[in-house]
């Protein structure tokens, strides 16, 4: 999928198949009996909807909107940064046809 991810509506389907996966993979890793891969990948399941309120043409400045007012400026101007670039990608993506 790569840069489709920051386009709306296919952003959100696409981390919610990251998301599942490592939720499906941690129980069939803990149904085997490895227990610490499946530790892994349930704290690691939410780091997609990290990356997708940072980076989400439409979510980011959301995320920012709320980081600058409760005092974090930093992450406020990182995330309004990463999402300029998710808004080139995304127009990028589209204007070459891979998403129609």
């Amino acid at each position: 999928m790569g840069d489709s991810k920051f386009l709306p509506v296919v952003g959100e389907v696409v981390t919610d198949v990251e998301s599942v996966t490592k939720l499906v993979g941690a129980g069939i890793a803990a149904l085997v009996g490895n227990t610490k891969d499946a530790e892994k990948l349930v704290k690691t399941a939410g780091d997609p909807w990290v990356a997708y309120s940072e980076k989400n043409v439409i979510v980011g400045p959301i995320s920012s909107g709320i980081r600058f007012p409760i005092g974090d400026e930093q992450g406020a101007e990182r995330v309004i940064k990463s999402t300029g670039g998710a808004h080139w990608r995304a127009s990028s993506t589209a204007r070459r046809g891979l998403i129609t």
